[in-house]
């Protein structure tokens, strides 16, 4: 992903292993950190379940407040960085340095960040079709009757 600042890269290699560079202000490259990374620098890979791998990548914000997450074919979404209206879904507005599981019960099929600056606010798709979303409400761009920020996911009505 590239942004007009703060510029911070990640990659899904064949094998499965990840590996990220660039700005990490708030953990965002989920090296276990918040130093920038000026070359590739591996990801542990221990927060995965036995078993499991990642099948997708996902990134969102801009500026220094980006946020990282990788879906895996076990139907779970861990994600890191910043996390001041709750964009991570983890139940609290802490940043983090390592990929942490999302709140949710339920098998997760798609997954992605929308919003910018800090801003930002987390959808994802559940595998009976069902959107949940949760982050940034400024402007209700949770679809729901206030401004407030949800730090879990919640359904999206339409």
């Amino acid at each position: 992903v590239y942004y007009t600042d703060y510029q911070s890269t990640w990659i899904l290699k064949t094998d499965g292993t990840l590996y990220a560079c660039g700005y990490n202000g708030y953990g965002q490259l989920g090296s276990n950190g918040t130093s920038a990374q000026s070359t590739w620098a591996a990801i542990d890979m221990s927060f995965l379940q036995a078993g499991e791998s990642v099948t997708k990548m996902i990134s969102g914000g801009d500026g220094s407040y980006s946020s990282f997450g990788v879906l895996t074919d076990q139907g779970r979404l861990y994600t890191c960085g910043y996390n001041g209206q709750g964009q991570l879904g983890l139940g609290h507005a802490d940043q983090m340095s390592t990929p942490t599981p999302v709140i949710c019960r339920d098998y997760i099929t798609g997954a992605s960040f929308y919003g910018n600056g800090s801003s930002v606010s987390l959808m994802v798709l559940l595998e009976d079709g069902q959107v949940l979303a949760c982050g940034a409400g400024e402007n209700r761009q949770m679809a729901s009757e206030d401004t407030e920020d949800y730090w879990v996911l919640n359904p999206v009505r339409f």
